[in-house]
């Protein structure tokens, strides 16, 4: 995409005199520009769209370390352990405060609390 409107601080004279490359780089920057003044004017705008990102980030980071699960059992495992902490980590839980309570309702024979989980 050319741009055909150079940026406030130049000239029409200096905008055409101007590389296409740079340009297109000054372009590029004005339209992050826009981005960010509406990320810090009205709140509740993320900058980017890194809501989903983050919350995929741990799984992905730990099964690079890991190099992933040899089986089905521990796939689904490691599925429902980061599901869990991703959960907590959102509602702003302790992941080992929940997992002592489910182990401990579990070991006692009664259904772990749940009122937790909105």
């Amino acid at each position: 995409m050319e741009p055909s409107i150079p940026p406030e601080s130049l000239s029409q004279t200096d905008w055409q005199h101007t590389p296409p490359t740079v340009q297109a780089y000054l372009f590029s920057l004005a339209q992050l520009q826009k981005r960010w003044q509406r990320f810090l004017n009205e709140p509740g705008v993320e900058p980017t769209n890194s809501r989903a990102e983050r919350a995929l980030r741990f799984r992905l980071l730990w099964r690079k370390s890991s190099l992933g699960t040899a089986s089905v059992k521990g796939n689904a495992w490691v599925q429902r352990s980061l599901l869990l902490r991703q959960t907590c980590r959102q509602l702003e839980q302790s992941t080992f405060s929940v997992l002592v309570d489910a182990l401990e309702a579990f070991m006692n024979g009664r259904q772990p609390d749940l009122s937790w989980i909105r």
